[in-house]
């Protein structure tokens, strides 16, 4: 799926140039499930793991999560089990919680009405067991990846229209000097003398905090929809360098059938932006049962996706960030099946290599640059680190793109941190 590759690129370069794009699509039929969660450790649960997603379950004494997402600990110290986890040595006392499970759980409302629901988990962090209404969705050996998504069809499952149960058990990563595991790592970032792994024999130090940062360290989803549903709406823009017009514009998106039978529509779409004229393109889709399928709408079968006078995304110092938004739209039979919108800018940024060979000690091949638009962009950066519990905090992300747009930066390295 072409979004998949393009889509990392591209929101690493939102960020690194500081203009707000939106790192998901949004969608009526999209809700995210942020409130009635609980948490506690695995060992003070000793019931059947079916009954914990089950509504007479009792998690009164479970530890109440304030905000989702959450890692373990973090959820500990909002609970006062540790406390001032960042003065003196006290981010050590918590010991090795890594070392158990850990269950998540909350309660929501499904609508009614709805062909296909699913579940979707933006990152779980590193192992998991997924639950609802008694009935197991995946296990560990399934889910499993700090930064792989994951999204679960539930409509056999759930109870449209009334309360359902999702319970999460999540296994934090095990992995030391064997069986590695592919989860982040704060490598020297921390003291490594006080935190984390130690082997003296070997002289090996693995630093990490007390819960490894295990948790639902990202978001998670309910959606409700018709029989086929949109995922990763993506623009690429094309220019005729050095001008920058016309801009070619290629709109992509995932369509999948979620049902058993063969379904027909027409994919509708709209990109707009104020001041200009409205750009609407369609075309009509036949799905197999539990078909996917890449769809792509370019300016040769559509030429209203050139645009002859654009308005350009630049970067914070060389101009206005000027964004676009796309709506895209299945319909059934007359019915809305699924819709999303994404904000996205119109812009061509490409890397290339100089022919310095300055420096044959370090390699050969030039030295990496961008182009933004035609125009050579020279990188003054770093890197964003995340809390230590890695938090969930939007005012603090904010803050930190603020101060290092102060500092004169115009890259950020991120390496998709931000939940």
């Amino acid at each position: 799926m072409r979004q998949g590759v393009a889509f990392a690129l591209v929101s690493l370069l939102s960020l690194v140039i500081f203009v707000a794009v939106a790192a998901s699509a949004e969608s009526p039929n999209v809700v995210e499930l942020q409130i009635g969660w609980r948490m506690s450790a695995a060992s003070h649960v000793s019931q059947d793991e079916s009954q914990v997603s089950q509504p007479q379950f009792d998690v009164s004494q479970w530890y109440a999560v304030g905000h989702m997402p959450a890692t373990v600990l973090q959820v500990l110290q909002e609970n006062g089990v540790y406390k001032n986890l960042y003065y003196g040595m006290n981010l050590a006392t918590p010991g090795e919680l890594w070392k158990q499970d850990w269950w998540y759980r909350t309660t929501f409302t499904a609508p009614a009405g709805r062909d296909v629901y699913s579940l979707i988990f933006k990152g779980i962090n590193y192992r998991a067991d997924i639950w609802l209404n008694g009935r197991k969705l995946a296990n560990r050996s399934q889910i499993v990846g700090m930064y792989n998504e994951f999204e679960l069809n539930v409509t056999e499952i759930i109870h449209p229209g009334d309360s359902n149960v999702l319970a999460v058990k999540v296994t934090p990563e095990q992995g030391l000097t064997e069986n590695i595991e592919l989860a982040d790592s704060w490598l020297d970032w921390i003291n490594w003398k006080y935190l984390g792994y130690h082997d003296p024999e070997h002289h090996l130090d693995i630093p990490f905090v007390p819960d490894r940062n295990a948790g639902i360290w990202k978001r998670v989803y309910l959606s409700s929809t018709g029989p086929a549903t949109i995922r990763n709406p993506y623009v690429v823009t094309d220019l005729p360098l050095p001008a920058t017009a016309p801009a070619a514009l290629s709109v992509y998106c995932d369509l999948s059938n979620n049902t058993g039978k063969a379904v027909s529509g027409t994919l509708f779409g709209e990109i707009f932006r104020p001041g200009k004229k409205t750009i609407n393109f369609q075309q009509n889709v036949s799905l197999a049962r539990h078909q996917t399928r890449e769809l792509a709408f370019t300016p040769s079968d559509f030429p209203q996706l050139s645009v002859a006078d654009p308005d350009l995304w630049w970067p914070y110092q060389w101009g206005k960030a000027n964004l676009h938004q796309l709506k895209l739209e299945f319909k059934v039979d007359g019915g809305v099946s699924d819709s999303q919108a994404i904000e996205f800018g119109v812009r061509k940024i490409t890397q290339k290599r100089d022919s310095d060979e300055s420096f044959p000690a370090i390699g050969t091949g030039g030295n990496f640059y961008l182009q933004i638009n035609g125009r050579d962009y020279l990188i003054r950066g770093g890197v964003y680190s995340p809390d230590l519990l890695f938090r969930n905090d939007p005012e603090r992300d904010a803050a930190i793109m603020q101060y290092v747009k102060d500092l004169g930066l115009n890259l950020i390295r991120w390496e998709l941190k931000i939940a």
